[in-house]
């Protein structure tokens, strides 16, 4: 009877141990799949938080500003590297208010410093409400002689806005140095604006008129066109001192012909553009010429068989001076003139490769690893929009005497209706990448310019045209 009691006793602390070992296992979470039940009520990451994560966890690139011909407005966004690639982390500018579209639009602008620069038009002649807005853009250069921290902590607002009945509906906005210079074509002049410490001052001079054009060199001169093809200021530049106490220009001289829709400045000379060809003078810083000593110097954008070719707007980059040409019934083509040698002559490059009724436009140069390249666009409402890449120095003699076109990269739609509805493009700062914008399909696209490939289509929406980028690596 004792043993048998013993017998039960053991069986019934056995199964009691057995229990509680189990019980234990599954406390602890010591299953046969090594998986705790746990697992299950984890929330998965959803597509959208991942972004998100990626994000905030990412580095900011620069900061990114465009223009919304559909919206009216200036968009902001921060670039962004992920593991994944790149994002746009958008912003928005305070203090800032949307375009009436049916009365206003956007023009030009320019970065200097921390500002950003927009000019504003209407459709009334500047009678209306035409000027400029002035955009703190939050972004801060910290220096350190070789080399910048870039800080990207405070958003976007509205610094300052100029828009009345009275600035003359600006259309073109210059930058030379850290000056910026926006053409007031109704009051026949143009305003100088000076920045110190984030605060601006301006200063209209009389010059230019119609739909004007400006090149200034070291805030000390500039020559302003009129765009007037026939009459008494038919190919007439207003020489201009900036530094004097008068806001009335020093002298005048005439170009053979009119319609002038292009300056810049490149080295001690002037460019322009007429209707026939470009006109060249050496600046005079002490106002001691006249229109009757003035040198003028003509260059042909054609040649012996075809003398048609006229550009509109120039590049200037490095000693150089880059143009779009087009005659028509003729292949667009891209020109360089070697602006600081005793004797410019322009180099050709015949676009024979892009299709019939595509146009180009947007130029922009820049150096990749050394070497020196122009960006244009191929734009067409039927065929496929192109972004075209031209090696300029391809044996290295910098002459730019050798350019051929090297790339055509399929890219987004434009939207062109007259001046609006371009591609835009931008550089990053110390990045061989460029930002470009497809207004026709409401994109961004990354540039990689060591590969010249499109990385990474952003979408923004809208009808994203002219963009410019600040800063550099956070």
């Amino acid at each position: 009877m004792d043993k048998q009691f013993w017998m039960i006793n053991r069986w019934i602390r056995f199964h009691l141990i057995v229990f509680f070992c189990v019980g234990l296992c599954t406390l602890l979470g010591c299953n046969t799949n090594n998986r705790s039940t746990a697992d299950d009520e984890i929330p998965r990451t959803s597509e959208s938080q991942l972004n998100k994560a990626e994000v905030e966890a990412s580095h900011t690139l620069c900061r990114l500003f465009w223009q919304d011909g559909d919206a009216g407005t200036i968009c902001a966004a921060n670039l962004c590297s992920t593991e994944n690639g790149f994002v746009a982390k958008e912003l928005s500018v305070a203090g800032l208010k949307q375009l009436d579209v049916e009365q206003n639009a956007f023009a030009q602008m320019q970065i200097v410093g921390k500002s950003l620069i927009v000019s504003v038009r209407d459709n009334s002649d500047g009678n209306e409400g035409s000027g400029w807005l002035v955009i703190d853009t939050g972004v801060e250069e910290e220096y350190h002689g070789d080399h910048s921290h870039w800080h990207y902590n405070r958003s976007p607002k509205l610094q300052s806005e100029t828009i009345d009945a009275n600035h003359g509906n600006p259309a073109h906005v210059y930058r030379y140095g850290q000056r910026v210079y926006i053409a007031q074509d109704k009051r026949n002049g143009f305003s100088m604006i000076e920045f110190n410490n984030g605060l601006t001052s301006d200063k209209f001079f009389e010059g230019g008129g119609g739909h004007i054009t400006i090149a200034a060199l070291g805030g000390q001169i500039a020559y302003a066109s009129w765009i007037d093809r026939t009459g008494d200021n038919a190919g007439r530049i207003d020489v201009v001192d900036l530094k004097g106490n008068g806001v009335k220009p020093k002298y005048s001289f005439r170009l053979p012909s009119g319609g002038i829709h292009g300056a810049t400045a490149c080295g001690n000379r002037v460019f322009f553009a007429p209707s026939d060809g470009v006109y060249w003078v050496d600046c005079d810083y002490d106002f001691e010429k006249s229109n009757d000593t003035v040198k003028l110097n003509h260059l042909s954008l054609g040649d012996k068989e075809n003398s048609g070719y006229r550009t509109g707007s120039f590049e200037s980059f490095a000693n150089h001076v880059l143009c779009i040409a087009n005659c028509k019934g003729s292949a667009p083509a891209l020109c360089v003139i070697d602006g600081t040698t005793p004797s410019p002559k322009v180099s050709r490059y015949i676009c024979e490769d892009i299709e019939p009724g595509q146009r180009l436009s947007t130029l922009r140069a820049v150096t990749i690893n050394s070497k020196p390249y122009a960006i244009a666009f191929a734009e067409s409402k039927d065929l496929q929009d192109k972004l075209l890449v031209f090696a300029l120095d391809q044996n290295g003699d910098r002459k730019f005497d050798d350019l051929k076109l090297i790339k055509s990269i399929d890219i987004g739609n434009s939207k062109v209706e007259g001046h609006t509805g371009h591609h835009g493009i931008d550089f990053i700062h110390e990045r061989n990448d460029a930002v470009i914008t497809n207004p026709g399909d409401g994109t961004l696209q990354i540039l990689d310019m060591n590969e010249w490939k499109i990385s990474k289509t952003l979408q923004v929406n809208g009808q994203p045209t002219r963009i410019l980028t600040l800063g550099g690596i956070q």
